[in-house]
């Protein structure tokens, strides 16, 4: 069993700075959200999403209302793939530099999210891009505040900091 070759005694710490709000109409959650990031001073987002999940759930509506009612403007990127693509975040990221935007929206399942994540990194390092990040060519220890929605369950990617995202030629 899994006792034998682990070691079940040591003790591992994680540290967030993750509010996780879930059940039954935690979307609507996004409206306090939205009103949080302008107090922020977060005037303008990139969302980053797939091509259609975030309509036929409903939670397009939900933030789209948010982002309206609280005067913040936004690009969406929504082309990202199962298995993101550095190219998918790199568009993602041209999108919000052509705003300013100061924070990230993700929207869908765990590629949607994980590419999300990697656009709130690059925003903060504008010379850097999603081949650098993922080819380990820096080390990043910043990202833009980024809002994660999720609409499946099983991957976890909403309330951690790990992203997978594919380079094709590799």
């Amino acid at each position: 069993m899994w006792e034998n070759s682990m070691p079940i005694d040591e003790i591992k710490e994680i540290r967030v700075k993750s509010n996780v709000y879930l059940g039954v109409g935690a979307i609507k959650k996004i409206s306090d959200i939205a009103k949080e990031l302008k107090a922020m001073g977060i005037n303008n987002v990139v969302i980053v999403t797939g091509r259609g999940s975030y309509k036929k759930t409903g939670a397009w509506d939900y933030v789209e209302r948010a982002l309206n009612e609280n005067g913040i403007q936004y690009e969406l990127y929504d082309k990202v793939t199962p298995n993101p693509t550095v190219q998918q975040v790199d568009e993602a990221v041209q999108l919000g530099k052509r705003i300013g935007a100061k924070a990230v929206i993700g929207i869908g399942g765990g590629s949607p999210i994980d590419a999300a994540k990697s656009v709130a990194i690059l925003l903060e390092y504008p010379d850097k891009n999603a081949t650098d990040l993922y080819q380990y060519q820096f080390t990043p220890s910043k990202a833009v505040p980024i809002v994660a929605i999720n609409l499946t369950h099983g991957t976890g990617t909403e309330a951690n900091r790990f992203a997978v995202v594919s380079i094709l030629e590799k």
